[in-house]
């Protein structure tokens, strides 16, 4: 039964801690990717900022650029200007004049086979679609497999007849990226993560992505085609973070479960114990309805005898006299134990402590207890110190005690019919022994052997109260109760009782 109980209770440890792992694996992915996903949409948003900051600025610059192309008049720039325009705003990176006129190109320092490239692009936008004078605008591609970021401005040529000169620009990269970019970096110090501006064709993972790192990524607008702004989130501190909240709230729900199991344990530990009180008390019934039964058999055979008129003999008939007053003396007893035992479990038992004789007391007992030790077979040696001195005791509790040890050897000893009673004095009081040469007992069985309804063996009858009934009258006494048991040759109980002591109830 107990092997059952405890692969029971294994198993269910065992699910509780895998359902409570489980629980805590699915809490923490689910944490996690609540929480990425939050960060996430922060970046993004951050992210979104940055661009149009950047936007803006370099909106900005090129408009400062326009202002000053207005300033130097614009059908009137010479090479020069173009050449002091250029230094002005580190934006561009190349610069020149498309005549329409002549097809003649005013600025030396850019390379022919690029000023063809850009003059062609800008003849395909102006082919498809007429652009209004003084309205810029932008286009991209590549040469040479480099990406080209370019603008063109229509003017108004000088001369009669409606020609259109073009004012054709690049925009500096490096001068973008290296200055523009680390200024806006800086305005967003603290609010964005760590972000930077690559090519498109660049995957997230081509940097070396770890467990702990979220990138997230966005185009930028048409002045800008061929870049993308990734912004490198680093997820240990949120992952930490989830773990956390997990530890915490796992110890919360952790100390919930053990609080419950915990409960649950002392209320099944309650109801086994009531479960055993219940069968202790069932027992008591019927083991103690066998022991009045027995006294009352013999008092009803031995007085329906008397009755009937069998017994003529004088001395026979005062045999059964005693026989019936022996057994009375016995009944009275268990009742006695009964009733004496619910006293104390109430907590309403009460001792009439008053000076006197204990040597008397004792043999007084041993007069009314000797002819149903006889009966039994026993022989009882007595030992007992005739200068004992008198001292506070309660006498009906100290027959209790007496007659409940007797009545204990008795029971145990059914082969070795022998029973010494000793009382003498000593330093610290008086000692009462009564020793038996019966089975004995385990050394284990002795820290049971006071508890209410405890019994040795079933084999034996007894209700199992009267030695915690002696335990609680030597205590009311202020004595102590030593046992020495071995199995097989016999058990001693020894009684010290102060001579000086107050009221114990």
């Amino acid at each position: 039964m107990k092997k059952n109980q405890l692969f029971f209770s294994f198993i269910l440890i065992v699910l509780c801690v895998g359902a409570f792992a489980a629980m805590g694996y699915y809490y923490l992915t689910y944490r996690n990717a609540i929480m990425q996903e939050a960060v996430e949409k922060s970046g993004t948003m951050s992210i979104r900022m940055f661009r149009e900051n950047m936007e803006k600025d370099f909106f900005s610059e090129e408009n400062k650029m326009l202002l000053d192309i207005a300033f130097t008049g614009a059908k009137n720039i010479s090479n020069g200007d173009l050449v002091a325009l250029r230094r002005r705003h580190p934006i561009i990176d190349r610069i020149f004049f498309l005549h329409t006129t002549n097809s003649t190109h005013v600025n030396n320092d850019s390379p022919e086979n690029m000023e063809d490239w850009l003059v062609g692009k800008v003849e395909s936008t102006v082919s498809r679609r007429p652009i209004e004078p003084f309205a810029l605008r932008h286009f991209s591609g590549r040469y040479n497999d480099q990406p080209v970021q370019a603008g063109f401005l229509p003017l108004p040529h000088a001369s009669a007849g409606g020609k259109t000169d073009y004012l054709i620009f690049t925009f500096d990269q490096d001068y973008i990226r290296n200055k523009m970019f680390p200024e806006q970096v800086r305005l967003f110090d603290g609010i964005l993560p760590a972000v930077k501006i690559v090519e498109k064709s660049i995957g997230l993972d081509s940097d070396g992505a770890s467990k702990n790192m979220l990138f997230v990524d966005m185009p930028f607008h048409e002045i800008f085609p061929f870049w993308k702004i990734i912004a490198t989130v680093d997820l240990s501190g949120t992952k930490k973070r989830a773990r956390m909240e997990f530890i915490v709230y796992s110890g919360i729900i952790f100390f919930v479960f053990l609080l419950i199991v915990l409960s649950i344990y002392f209320i099944w530990q309650q109801m086994q114990q009531e479960r055993k009180l219940s069968q202790l008390k069932s027992q008591i019934i019927f083991h103690g309805s066998h022991e009045l039964k027995t006294p009352l058999s013999l008092i009803r055979m031995y007085a329906e005898t008397m009755m009937l008129g069998r017994i003529k003999h004088p001395s026979k008939m005062q045999e059964y006299y005693r026989i019936i007053l022996s057994e009375c003396d016995r009944l009275h007893l268990l009742i006695n134990n009964t009733l004496e035992f619910s006293n104390i479990e109430k907590e309403i038992k009460e001792y009439d402590f008053t000076k006197g004789d204990i040597v008397a007391t004792l043999q007084q007992i041993m007069a009314s207890y000797n002819y149903y030790l006889k009966q039994k077979g026993f022989t009882l040696h007595t030992d007992i110190d005739p200068d004992i001195p008198s001292f506070l005791f309660d006498r009906v509790a100290m027959t209790q005690i007496i007659v409940n040890l007797l009545d204990n050897a008795i029971k145990f000893s059914p082969e070795k019919k022998k029973i010494h009673l000793s009382l003498r004095r000593d330093a610290g009081g008086l000692i009462l022994e009564v020793t038996d040469h019966g089975i004995g007992m385990k050394p284990e069985a002795l820290q049971y052997i006071f508890l209410p309804y405890y019994r040795l063996s079933k084999r034996f009858r007894g209700s199992g109260i009267g030695l915690s009934l002696v335990k609680h009258a030597v205590e009311a006494h202020n004595g102590t109760i030593r046992v020495q048991s071995e199995p097989g040759k016999g058990t001693t109980f020894s009684l010290l009782f102060p001579l000086a002591h107050e009221r114990s109830e």
